[in-house]
């Protein structure tokens, strides 16, 4: 309900809202009774908290955030602790319910091919000489003269990445080459996109200038549309459908807990739609 103020809900609202609390904070009490007995090592919860220190920039600011929320060190720790047990008890409890087949898999693929096509792709590096949109005319030139500079050099048979690291004024040039990957034609601004699908494996293009300035392109690799093969999208595959089978069987030992529990709720149940009166006569 984020943004809607408690004012404005109506009696009916709030109380499914109060319902929805106290659902989940029985639901809590039951997980944390049910794993009170699993044991978690003084050295793994040290650990989470080395890695929530780890965010900040020094011990000074975690003591801080801490404090802020209303949290002594000895609380952080407790609660972790708890989270840990809860986290553990909930694998054992899924120990053996997640795991998915290859034939699983291959039946997901073969029900949904068309969640596994993809437009034509292109595979490409580019040497940026950046323009801004105040720059004046000779230096708008001027940069135009440097990437007709670099594609000479590509041309000539200078290597593209190198030439990339060397002059691109793109950030992370030095580290990328200026390789983008593989990108459908809608990822680039039309103009870019144009050459890129344009040009052959292999060509180098003339300057191109986007809002971003001048551009030198080298494509690469090419991909045609179509239906991406199941070797391909297997392993993304596997670990889709093992965090969805997680996803049910975590819902249903929850389910399991919350039925085995004896639970008093005292909140009136919720209002049943009237049901449509049979008009006299009928």
């Amino acid at each position: 309900m984020t943004g809607i103020k408690a004012a404005d809900l109506t009696p009916d609202q709030k109380l499914e809202g109060y319902r929805q609390i106290l659902d989940e904070l029985i639901t809590e009490k039951l997980v944390n009774k049910a794993a009170a007995g699993i044991t978690v090592p003084q050295a793994d919860v040290d650990a989470q908290i080395a890695k929530i220190k780890a965010q900040f920039p020094s011990e000074e600011d975690f003591s801080k955030q801490l404090t802020q929320v209303g949290q002594t060190p000895e609380q952080l720790s407790e609660t972790i602790k708890k989270m840990l047990q809860q986290q553990r008890w909930l694998e054992s409890q899924l120990s053996g319910k997640t795991e998915v087949t290859e034939d699983e898999a291959k039946k997901f693929y073969e029900e949904n091919k068309a969640e596994f096509s993809q437009p034509e792709t292109v595979k490409a590096s580019h040497i940026l000489f950046r323009v801004n949109k105040e720059d004046s005319e000779d230096v708008v030139n001027q940069k135009l003269k440097a990437a007709q500079g670099a594609e000479a050099r590509a041309k000539k048979g200078e290597d593209f990445t190198a030439l990339a690291k060397e002059l691109s004024e793109e950030p992370g040039a030095k580290e990328s080459g200026g390789d983008l990957g593989f990108f459908p034609k809608d990822r680039m601004v039309p103009e870019f996109a144009e050459v890129a699908f344009g040009e052959k494996v292999g060509d180098v293009s003339d300057p191109v200038r986007t809002q971003f300035g001048w551009h030198v392109i080298k494509v690469t690799d090419k991909k045609p549309a179509g239906t991406l093969p199941y070797d391909e999208v297997k392993s993304q595959l596997m670990t889709y459908l093992k965090a969805k089978k997680q996803e049910e069987a975590a819902q249903e030992v929850l389910k399991t807990l919350r039925d085995s529990a004896k639970i008093e709720n005292t909140l009136p149940p919720p209002v049943s739609a009237p049901t449509p009166s049979t008009p006299a006569g009928d």
